[in-house]
C-alpha cells in the first residue's frame, strides 16, 4: 500500500490567446477564430513513489477512484483512492482467469461507479472488474473478443463494439462483442501505400489514439504521426477532421537486410494519447522526435477540445507523460510518467475550462 504526495506549491499559470483553427467537415472547409486558454500546469499530487510502479499503461477514473494499469509490475492493477491517496493493488501476469499480459484500454461499466471493463489485447479477452477490495472476486464477469483485425482501443457503444489500432484499410471497425465484424470506417488516411510503399509502415504512420464521450459514444482519433484529429458519430460515421496543423511530418524508415522496415529516430511524433469526458476530449500532442520521446524530454502539451471540434485550451505539464485520464466534471488530469522514473501524477485543471465545453 502506498500514498500520494502533494506538491507544495501547485500552481496554474493562465493566458488566453486567440487562434486561427482550420476544421474541414464533410461539407467542405472552414475557418473559425477562437479564443484559446492557454494555461502552464505543476503537479498538484504523486500518488505513492517511484518504486509503487514499474510500466504504468492506461488509466480510468471510476468516481472517486483511479484506475491504473502496470504492464510490469508484481500485481497488474492498482486503485488509487482519490480521497485519501491510498493504493490497492491485485491482478497477476499471465493468461490465467485472473491474470493479465496487455490491457490497452480501461472502460467504464456505466452506470457502476465500482467496476470497470479492461480489455487484454494479448489474452483478448474483455474482464469486468470489481473496485471494491473487500468483493469476494475481482472478476464480475468475463468473455473472449476475437476481432479480425488487430484493435488496441475498442469501446462498447450499446450492443457493439468499435474499435481503432493499426488498421491497414480502414480506421475504425465496429463489431458485435464476439468480434464478428459488422462494419468498417473507411476515411482518406494521413498516409497512403502509395506514399510509403511498406505496409507495416503504413499501419504504424497511421495508428491513432481513440477517446470516447461517455455516456454518448462518440468517438475521436487523434494520430499517432500527424496532426490531425477525426471525430465520429457514435455508429462510427465519419463527420469531421480537425487540421491543427497544416505542416506535414517528418517520416521516413529504413529497410533491413532481412526485409524489416524500421521507423528513423528523427521521425516527428503527433499523438501519443487521448482521453474523452462528457464535455471534452484531451490528446496529448508530443511535437517531438521519436529521439526526444524516448529521452523523456517530451511529451508536455495537452490540447483541449470540444466534441464539436473547437479548440478551447492549450495545457503544457512540468512533467512528460506517456497516457492520462482526467475527472469527468473536468476538475482533474492524471497522467502516466515513464521518465525520468515511472510515477502517477495529478494535476488541477483551471477553473474556468470546464465553462468552454458548454454550447
Amino acid at each position: 500500500m502506498g500514498l500520494a504526495t502533494r506538491s507544495s506549491a501547485p500552481r496554474t499559470v493562465v493566458a488566453w490567446i486567440s487562434l486561427l483553427a482550420v476544421i474541414t467537415s464533410c461539407g467542405g472547409g472552414k475557418q473559425e477564430r477562437e479564443e484559446v486558454l492557454t494555461a502552464s500546469l505543476t503537479v498538484a499530487r504523486q500518488f505513492g513513489d517511484s518504486l509503487s510502479w514499474a510500466f504504468p499503461y492506461v488509466s480510468r477514473v471510476v468516481g472517486s477512484q483511479l484506475v491504473v494499469s502496470d504492464r510490469s509490475a508484481a500485481s497488474y492493477f492498482t486503485v488509487v483512492d482519490l480521497e485519501s491517496g491510498r493504493l490497492t493493488t491485485f491482478g497477476r501476469t499471465g493468461a490465467g482467469p485472473e491474470e493479465y499480459k496487455e490491457v490497452t484500454a480501461l472502460l467504464p461499466a456505466e452506470p457502476d461507479q465500482r467496476a470497470v471493463w479492461a480489455f487484454d489485447q494479448a489474452n483478448r479477452r474483455f474482464s469486468l472488474l470489481a473496485l471494491d477490495d473487500s468483493a469476494p472476486g475481482r472478476i464480475l464477469e468475463q468473455f473472449p473478443y476475437n476481432p479480425p483485425e488487430f484493435v488496441f482501443y475498442p469501446v462498447f457503444v450499446g450492443d457493439r463494439v468499435v474499435g481503432g489500432g493499426p488498421l491497414l484499410n480502414a480506421v475504425l471497425i465496429v463489431t458485435d462483442r464476439a468480434g464478428a465484424l459488422i462494419s468498417r470506417t473507411v476515411v482518406d488516411p494521413p498516409f497512403t501505400q502509395a506514399q510509403l510503399g511498406n505496409p507495416s509502415i503504413v499501419r504504424m504512420a497511421n495508428s491513432a489514439r481513440l477517446a470516447f464521450r461517455p455516456g454518448a459514444g462518440d468517438v475521436a482519433l487523434a494520430y499517432g504521426f500527424a496532426s490531425r484529429v477525426d471525430l465520429f458519430t457514435p455508429d462510427a460515421a465519419h463527420r469531421k477532421t480537425i487540421l491543427p496543423s497544416a505542416r506535414p511530418v517528418r517520416l521516413s524508415y529504413d529497410v533491413d537486410a532481412s526485409g524489416v522496415a524500421h521507423s528513423n529516430p528523427d521521425n516527428e511524433k503527433a499523438y501519443q494519447a487521448a482521453y474523452g469526458t462528457p464535455r471534452f476530449i484531451y490528446a496529448v500532442f508530443c511535437g517531438c522526435t521519436r529521439q526526444e520521446y524516448t529521452d523523456g524530454l517530451k511529451p508536455k502539451v495537452v490540447q483541449v477540445w470540444t466534441w464539436d471540434g473547437r479548440l478551447v485550451a492549450t495545457l503544457t505539464l512540468d512533467r512528460p507523460i506517456v497516457s492520462l485520464s482526467v475527472s469527468d466534471d473536468d476538475t482533474r488530469l492524471f497522467g502516466l510518467a515513464w521518465n525520468p522514473e515511472p510515477a502517477v501524477l495529478e494535476w488541477m485543471l483551471p477553473n474556468d475550462l470546464a465553462g468552454r465545453g458548454r454550447d
